[in-house]
């Protein structure tokens, strides 16, 4: 019988789930998702140059609570002096730990997707804001 031997010097992949989004230094409640932390470069020729560079819109997905401070968080916006944001977020291990940190540059809300409704459907109401930006930038790792 083989015996199992634990290896110390492993690190896995963190976990999805244990992250936080702050703006303008206030966490802003749960998501449930953030995606497209990304930054593309657009290629105008035949020959493998750089080209300009693409940013694709970060959205923020969270089910729907009964509380109404994200909509009055996102109804202050619009008259206010508050763009760009100053956004984080922020992931963390198992133990709540922070291990990494990312800073879109110069964002600013472009939109607002309430949740689709569906007198068929059981599923959880999903509301969706969608940023755009400049890039994003690794503040910690």
């Amino acid at each position: 019988m083989a015996k199992f031997v634990v290896n110390p010097q492993r690190h896995d992949p963190y976990k999805n789930f244990k992250f936080r989004v702050s703006i303008n230094g206030k966490p802003i409640g749960a998501v449930s998702e953030v995606s497209s932390l990304a930054e593309s470069v657009i290629k105008n020729s035949k020959r493998k140059l750089p080209g300009l560079q693409k940013f694709p819109n970060i959205t923020m997905k969270r089910g729907v609570f009964k509380q109404t401070k994200f909509y009055k968080w996102i109804a202050s916006l619009p008259g206010s002096k508050k763009f760009p944001m100053d956004i984080v977020i922020e992931q963390f291990d198992e133990k709540h730990k922070l291990v990494a940190a990312y800073h879109p540059t110069n964002a600013w809300l472009s939109k607002i997707e309430g949740p689709a409704l569906k007198a068929d459907g059981n599923e959880v109401l999903i509301e969706s804001i969608e940023l755009s930006h400049e890039g994003v930038e690794l503040v910690k790792c």
